[in-house]
């Protein structure tokens, strides 16, 4: 953990001069020896100051909310040429590209010069590119005012609008086609409309529906099966809106339930439009990309068993440091239960090789052939590489497999459609990223009950230093939680407990490190607390703040029951489906140690611990932390010894 931290003990608990000896304990690991007038008063103090027997008050059952501060906001944007205006001119190699974050509540309103209009079905084209900028549902509101909101803002010009139609749209692969119309009933006549979209269509990266919404056209009309009169004409004003959004915005994969998860994951992530399938298409103008960098690869199972004795690998596009510059092959005759942007470890691997690659001389260019020492076929290989020409992502644009030692013959990886995966080795803690930026923090309600927090401590995200907390304010409150998920975290009254800035040691400068404790003053009790980061480290480069783990530290006043923990092992499991059994009907529920329902062992304790099976209530081991003054007292002395620790 991180900080320099003392063991809970029974010695602490009775014996003042625990302190002492280990004080003592730690001048003999370092063998210096103070001088008796320097030591005695320190250590007086140690023995006269009370321990605070604080727990780690968080587990992977607490409940966390992420939240900013700051006002919802718009951030509709779009390039020269690719506005609202695009959307409705009725060329079809033109389109209209909202790249406002998130990609909700965007939109176009339209003031067409026919003026006062019935429409009765609607057509969409899709645009020219990226499948996954496609709209996945629209909404269509009529209004009778003068459209006098600005391009680009939050539809704030005061109009009323009337919802007519929505629904969900399944655009197709092909580009530049037209849908079919789609038919609605209405019979009132507007002025004005407004076609909003809800969300992006996305594809399979984790990040792929935050990259903008686009069409390339779309009309109106005034019958069904897109007959009467169109609507809209290239002369009509049209305006780009985003809906104000609130400030607060992650990715599923980076989500505040991560700071309490405690885990490691994969590095490994591509853009859509550059994963490790595209190695295997032939096309050297495409190519994978792992922001992984050093020590990613991939994972391929082509058609049939093989046995590998050469590869060869193809620079890209462009930046010829990330090409890889070593490589380790691997050989499994397992099925493949690896994910895809894992570490790769799922299975029982076989290392064949390992050695140097020569950099191509230039881009698009194959690398000698290398070969590698394999006398068996295997059903799948593991490419990793190492080590790359000196940056920090890796990409390739193909790879070959060959059974000969000397890279002739068939191409293993163009026979069929083999499989990849993307995959590295390199393990990061999982983090919460929270695009929102400064104000950015998390509403945490911990499952142990009722606590009285007194310190806390950050663990840094795996990258980007300048996105760490600057500063921070701890705030509690006792009422139920109603604020929403990516709301601004109002809807209680929060008492404030303290603020601060942290030091280099409470949040470091190094990757996916536990800093030192921040100890507050604190004795009242809370049931939730939320932290909320004024600041962040590099107000320069503003693009999101993050943090990997968070852990509270004091006293449970009032412990929550762990409902389905029948023999409070703090684990709901099958032992305790025996306890259940074993005294269901009893009146009493004392054999269910108080984690059933309350009304006697029935049916509807089993039905709870259904409910919660699986579920792990335990706490990380309990930690004694001095008080404020006692730990600074002994960080300070440590400290004169270079023994301030970190987890790393």
């Amino acid at each position: 953990m991180g900080g320099q931290r003392f063991a809970e003990s029974p010695l602490a608990a009775h014996d003042p001069s625990y302190y002492g000896d280990l004080l003592q304990g730690v001048l003999d690991v370092t063998c210096i020896r103070f001088a008796p007038h320097l030591l005695l008063p320190s250590l007086a103090l140690l023995v006269a100051a009370p321990a605070v027997h604080a727990v780690p008050l968080l587990n992977t059952n607490a409940s966390v909310l992420a939240i900013n501060t700051s006002p919802p906001a718009t951030d509709s944007f779009y390039f020269p040429g690719e506005g609202a205006d695009s959307a409705i001119d009725g060329i079809s190699n033109t389109k209209y590209l909202n790249l406002g974050q998130p990609p909700n509540g965007i939109g176009l309103a339209v003031e067409p010069l026919f003026g006062n209009t019935i429409a009765q079905s609607i057509q969409f084209t899709t645009a020219d590119d990226a499948v996954n900028r496609d709209p996945a549902g629209w909404i269509l509101y009529g209004s009778n005012d003068f459209l006098s909101s600005a391009d680009n803002s939050g539809l704030d010009g005061g109009e009323n609008w009337t919802q007519i139609a929505n629904g969900a749209l399944e655009f197709p692969e092909d580009r530049l086609t037209q849908l079919p119309a789609i038919n609605f009933a209405n019979s009132t006549a507007y002025n004005n409309y407004r076609i909003e979209f809800t969300g992006a269509k996305g594809g399979p990266g984790g990040r792929d529906a935050f990259n903008g919404i686009q069409i390339a056209d779309v009309q109106l009309y005034t019958a069904p099966d897109a007959g009467g009169s169109g609507v809209f004409g290239i002369a009509d004003y049209a305006i780009a809106y985003q809906l104000p959004q609130p400030a607060s915005f992650y990715f599923a994969d980076e989500s505040p339930a991560n700071i309490v998860d405690y885990a490691y994951t994969a590095s490994s992530s591509y853009p859509a439009g550059e994963n490790p399938g595209l190695l295997v298409d032939g096309d050297t103008g495409t190519k994978y990309l792992n922001f992984g960098g050093p020590n990613s690869g991939f994972i391929v199972t082509p058609d049939s068993p093989a046995q590998v004795q050469s590869f060869i690998v193809t620079s890209a596009n462009d930046a010829i440091d990330r090409h890889p510059t070593s490589w380790q092959l691997f050989g499994t005759n397992d099925p493949i239960t690896s994910l895809d942007n894992s570490f790769g470890d799922a299975e029982n691997w076989v290392e064949l090789g390992s050695g140097s690659i020569e950099v191509p001389p230039g881009l698009f260019t194959d690398s000698p052939v290398v070969s590698v020492p394999n006398a068996n076929a295997y059903s799948s290989y593991k490419m990793l590489f190492p080590t790359t020409n000196g940056a920090g992502l890796m990409q390739i644009s193909e790879a070959s497999f060959f059974t000969s030692a000397d890279g002739t013959g068939q191409d293993i990886l163009e026979v069929g459609t083999p499989s990849l995966l993307a995959i590295d080795t390199n393990r990061g803690a999982t983090k919460n990223f929270n695009a929102g930026g400064p104000n950015s923090g998390f509403i945490i309600t911990p499952a142990v009950g009722t606590t009285i927090v007194d310190g806390f401590e950050i663990t840094t995200g795996g990258d980007a230093t300048h996105r760490d907390p600057a500063t921070w304010e701890l705030y509690g409150t006792n009422e139920s939680i109603v604020s929403e998920d990516n709301s601004q975290g109002e809807g209680e009254n929060w008492t404030l407990i303290s603020s601060g800035a942290f030091s280099d040691l409470e949040v470091s400068l190094d990757r996916n490190v536990t800093g030192d404790v921040v100890a507050l003053t604190n004795s009242t009790e809370y049931t939730s607390y939320k932290f909320v980061f004024p600041t962040l480290r590099d107000p320069e480069q503003d693009n999101g703040f993050q943090v990997a783990d968070i852990q509270l530290f004091g006293d449970i006043v009032t412990p929550a029951p762990s409902l389905g923990d029948f023999n409070a092992d703090g684990l709901v499991d099958a032992a305790d489906y025996t306890v259940w059994r074993d005294n269901l009907n009893d009146p009493d529920e004392s054999a269910l140690n108080g984690n059933g329902d309350g009304g006697g062992v029935t049916q509807s304790d089993y039905d709870l611990w259904v409910a919660n099976y699986g579920k792990d209530y335990s706490l990380p081991a309990s930690l004694a932390i001095p008080e404020p003054s006692t730990s600074a007292m002994v960080l300070g002395l440590l400290s004169l010894f270079g023994l301030r620790q970190k987890r790393n």
